[in-house]
This record gives structure tokens, C-alpha cells and sequence, in this order.
């Protein structure tokens, strides 16, 4: 029995691993259309080998994320199955297979088939912490779902004096700050909590200075992109990221930030399927009230460190405070948040707290079963600690197949925009330049374009787009441009279609009539007294009612030029 439950300790990873894998293949039958931040990602991918990416994904406010290591990560499994929609998919899976896989790894190496179990829950948990399409979907805030657990294991793992932890905690750790600028706090304080202990334990640790070598190696290369564009490029990302924040405003604030993170150890936390609490105006969360407001489940992995504290059991307290600092850390940096703390902010940090919990659960077990369990049900613990796995791997896989398409909701406006665009471009690819009216519509614009160039056409967008797709896309569109294409939203729509120098060749329209009628009004009136001081409120509660009826949805035409002296309307 014991030889059995050893090989299925090793072979929970690979069960892992292949779950995904089997929800990738089942998916990559799925027909959906990238756009937005998905479509930016699929291009990047397309341009890989032309123009090498130096720098992470784009923000709104004017600057990239640190690094492009998901990108390199992510080139060849897209490339394998052809790129488009099914290749973001199947490397999106393939990366939180790869993650899924050694969180499991380094749980069974350090806690056996227990700490595995735990750790398959935690896992199935990124599922729906940020709603059912989350796993699928190639952005650079849910990549790290899978990456949080994997960079507090490894870095316990080296503190531990695991040979393997080192270089783990450096790629994980890296993968974390490069997606997204705001875990940098959370895993440099991680980190250096990580290392001040592995410095301070040097003497019992026996890791080959090889392997302290190659993470210190494995970093260079993760980072060598990032400093090669600060010499290269002026401004260089790095002073745009700096800029940003000695300009910036006022943040959320401690208070929020607390509250905030006290939610995600509630009885109302995201990760236990919950569906956060937003604001209208701001778009972001709200801090709840009464009972939820109370980080009441933090009480398990506190328990968990006074148990493993009075057992003398130094390596489960250690993990517990490398759980406690990341998300302590990861709590305070959000009161730095300038913008509204929309929930995608936050859910790295629900995934973390689910972990820490569950961590809690796992020490406490451990450290009672012994005293207050049956003997014969704990001769069978690793028996069903392996069955556990084995549910979660098959759970995991039901949820990527039944998860709906990302942003399925969007799918109609492109079925349409593409259809119109086809039907009037003809058979024959060529060159396209897109233009938004308003400017700011890239939803709607690199979703067009995604679905034109995996048909053969040459897509460029306006120059407004350069930050986020790149110098290298984007193109004034001229007169001696042959085809020219505008996508247009709300009182775009109407002013183009008065225009004999634009003709309409798509509509996507899901609104009842009444329901335009009031869509109509409210947006003349936003566009007549936006700049009124005097009618700040008005225009704030104009904005309320439209959001409240748009529901996400909205109306997007999609316009040719016919005269090349044509522009885009002012609104």
C-alpha cells in the first residue's frame, strides 16, 4: 500500500497537469472572438519573432507591465495549434497546466499527499474566484491565478532547503511582478522574508550553490528583456512607471484597503463563490458591512500557528508567515490603488487568501488528527488525501469545459462587425486601417482587426492605439489609404450615419426600442452637460441610468469611408 501511495504522490502533478490539458482539448473546439486586452495579446503573440516584446502587457495609463515573460512562455504552445482564438486558449490552459502541475509538485515533496490535497483544492478554487471563464481567458491579471500558490511552495520550499526551491521562487516570483506591476510589493516582501530566513537557517540547509547559480541565472534571462529596453527606449517604461506615480492622486487609502482585504478571509470571499459587491459610478468594490466585513477565517491558519508553534513544528509556522506576508502585503498595497479597486485588482489576493486558509486547515489536521482521530481512520489518511486529488483534477476539468466563452456576451457584436466587414471588403485580403469614434473603443477595434488577420488582411489601427498594440500597428489613416474602417458607438453611430462620406456595411443593435429611445436621451444629455459644473450630479446620475440599462451591452456600427477627405465626427 505504501509503494501506491507513493506513486500516486508523484503522479498527482502529472493527473493535474493532464486535467487541464483534457479541458484545453475539449475547448479548442470552442468558437469565440478575442477582443480587447485578449485580441492585444494575440497580436503580441502573432508578432513575436518580428518585433521581439521588451516589456509586459500594456496598462490604460500609459505604461507596460514590467516583463514579457508570459509572452515567450505562452509563443510556442499558440504556435502549435495554429494561433487565432484556439491557440490563445490551449497556451492560456497549457500555462496553468504547467502551474498547476508543480504547485502540486512542491506541496507533495514538502506535506506528502495531504498538503497535495490542499493544494488540488486551492487550485480548483482559481476557477472561480474571478467567474467561470477566468482560466481561459489570456490576461495577464488571471495568469497568475495558478503562480500565487506556486511562488509561496517554492519559497518555502527554499527556505526549506529544498534543492529545487531557489529557482522555482525566482521564476514564479518573476512571472508575478512581470504581469502585473501591483504584486511587485507583496512578492519582494515575500521574497525578502523568504531569504532572510533561508540566510539566517544557512548552516542546516544543505542546497548545492549550482542551484543557487542557476536562480540567480534564470533571473538575469527573465529580466534581461526589461533592462535591455530601458537602454534602448526614451522615456524607457521605467521612468513612465515612476512618472505615474509621483503624478498620481490620492489611493484607496489604509482603511479601505483593510476592509478590503479582511472580505477575502470573510464568509462572503470571492473564493468561495461569492459574487463581490460592485459600485456603479466607480466601477469598483465596496467594502462590505456587518458579518462579511469580518475576517472571521483568518482564525484558521491563526489557530494553525499557534498549534504549530506549541509542536515545535518550525517548517508548517514557517510556511504560515510567508502565507501571512503575502497577504498582509498584498492588503496594504492596495490602499495605493488610485482608480476605482476593480475586482480583477483583488483576486490574485482572494487566491492567496483562499490558500492561507486552507494552509491553516491543513497544519491544524496535521497536527490534531493524530490525537483525536480514529487509528484506523487515520491509517487511511494518505488514501483519501489521494482520492481528494483525484476528485479536484476531475473537477477542474468539468469546470473548464462547462466555463463559457470569454465574454460570450460580445460574441454576436463580432459575428456581426466581421460578417459586415467581409461582405464588403470582398474575397481578395489586402490593407485596412481602423479608426474608432469615440477614440478609446479598442474593444471593439482590435476584435475587428483579430478577426480580419487571422483572414489574411493587413490590419493597422489609428495611432491612438500605439501604446497598447504597438508603433508597428498603427497608421494614420491617409487618403491614399484604399479602405478605410471606423467602428462607432453611442452618438457616433447617428452622426455617421448623416455623413455621405461614410457608409454603414455593420450594426449590432440588443436593445428593445424604449430601451434606445432612453439610451438616445440620456446621451445627449451627457453630451450636452458634461462640462457644466452646475450639473455635475445631473451628468453623474445620467451616467447611473445608462449603465443600468446598457447591462454590458452596447451599440457598435461599423462604418467604410467613401471619400477620403472623410473624419471622424466631434462629439
Amino acid at each position: 500500500m505504501n509503494a501506491v501511495l507513493a506513486r500516486a504522490r508523484r503522479a498527482a502533478p502529472v493527473a493535474f497537469a493532464a486535467a487541464v490539458l483534457v479541458g484545453a482539448t475539449v475547448d479548442s473546439f470552442r468558437t469565440w472572438y478575442p477582443h480587447g486586452d485578449l485580441a492585444v495579446f494575440g497580436f503580441r503573440l502573432d508578432d513575436l519573432a518580428s518585433h521581439p516584446p521588451l516589456v509586459g502587457a500594456y496598462s490604460r495609463y500609459g505604461w507596460s507591465h514590467p516583463g514579457p515573460l508570459l509572452y515567450y512562455a505562452l509563443w510556442a504552445p499558440y504556435q502549435a495549434v495554429g494561433g487565432g482564438a484556439r491557440g490563445l486558449l490551449v497556451a492560456t490552459l497549457c500555462w496553468h497546466a504547467l502551474g498547476a502541475a508543480a504547485c502540486l509538485w512542491f506541496a507533495g515533496r514538502r506535506g506528502g499527499l495531504p498538503l497535495q490535497a490542499t493544494t488540488a483544492i486551492v487550485v480548483v478554487l482559481t476557477a472561480v474566484v474571478a467567474g467561470g471563464d477566468a482560466l481561459l481567458q489570456p490576461w495577464n491579471p488571471f495568469l497568475n491565478f495558478t503562480i500565487v500558490p506556486l511562488f509561496v511552495l517554492a519559497s518555502w520550499s527554499m527556505v526549506e532547503g529544498d534543492r529545487w526551491g531557489p529557482v522555482a521562487a525566482v521564476v514564479s516570483g518573476t512571472a508575478l511582478v512581470q504581469n502585473h506591476l501591483g504584486l511587485a510589493v507583496p512578492v519582494f516582501a515575500v521574497a525578502a522574508v523568504a531569504v532572510a530566513t533561508t540566510v539566517a537557517r544557512r548552516r542546516r540547509l544543505d542546497v548545492g550553490w549550482r542551484l543557487w547559480a542557476a536562480a540567480f541565472g534564470a533571473g538575469v534571462v527573465a529580466w534581461a528583456p526589461p533592462l535591455l529596453q530601458i537602454q534602448r527606449t526614451d522615456p524607457d517604461n521605467l521612468n513612465r512607471v515612476m512618472d505615474f506615480f509621483s503624478d498620481r492622486g490620492d489611493g484607496a487609502g489604509l482603511r479601505v484597503a483593510i476592509r478590503l482585504g479582511a472580505q477575502t478571509l470573510g464568509l462572503q470571499a470571492a473564493w468561495l463563490g461569492v459574487t463581490p459587491a460592485t459600485a456603479w459610478l466607480e466601477g469598483g468594490l465596496e467594502p462590505r458591512s456587518g458579518l462579511a466585513a469580518w475576517p472571521v477565517l483568518g482564525l484558521v491558519p491563526l489557530a494553525a500557528l499557534v498549534v504549530s508553534i506549541r509542536s515545535r513544528r518550525w517548517d508548517r509556522m514557517r510556511l504560515l508567515l510567508l502565507g501571512a506576508t503575502l497577504v498582509a502585503s498584498g492588503t496594504l498595497a492596495t490602499a495605493s490603488i488610485t482608480d476605482a479597486v476593480f475586482p480583477y485588482l483583488l483576486n490574485w489576493l482572494d487566491v492567496a487568501s483562499a490558500a492561507f486558509v486552507l494552509t491553516g486547515a491543513w497544519v491544524l489536521a496535521a497536527d490534531l488528527a493524530p490525537r483525536l482521530a480514529p487509528s484506523r481512520l487515520l491509517a487511511h489518511r494518505d488514501l483519501v488525501a489521494a482520492g481528494v486529488v483525484g476528485v479536484a483534477s476531475m473537477t477542474l476539468t468539468a469546470l473548464l469545459i462547462v466555463a463559457p466563452d470569454p465574454y460570450e456576451d460580445r460574441g454576436p457584436v463580432f459575428a456581426e462587425l466581421t460578417r459586415g466587414a467581409l461582405a464588403t471588403l470582398g474575397p481578395t485580403p489586402g490593407t485596412v486601417v481602423f479608426a474608432a469614434s469615440p477614440p478609446g473603443q479598442d474593444f471593439a477595434v482590435t476584435g475587428v482587426m483579430y478577426q480580419l488577420e487571422r483572414r489574411g488582411w493587413t490590419t493597422y489601427a489609428d495611432p491612438f492605439y500605439a501604446n497598447m498594440l504597438g508603433t508597428w500597428r498603427v497608421r494614420t489613416p491617409t487618403a491614399s489609404d484604399v479602405r478605410v474602417l471606423m467602428v462607432a458607438e453611442s452618438g457616433s453611430i447617428d452622426k455617421l450615419a448623416r455623413d455621405p462620406k461614410w457608409r454603414r456595411i455593420a450594426y449590432y443593435q440588443p436593445f428593445t426600442a424604449e430601451e434606445l429611445r432612453r439610451l438616445t436621451e440620456l446621451d445627449t444629455k451627457i453630451a450636452a452637460e458634461h462640462d457644466d459644473p452646475s450639473k455635475k450630479y445631473e451628468v453623474l446620475g445620467a451616467l447611473d441610468e445608462l449603465l443600468k440599462i446598457s447591462r454590458g451591452r452596447t451599440r457598435v456600427a461599423l462604418y467604410e469611408r467613401l471619400d477620403p477627405t472623410a473624419t471622424a465626427p466631434s462629439l
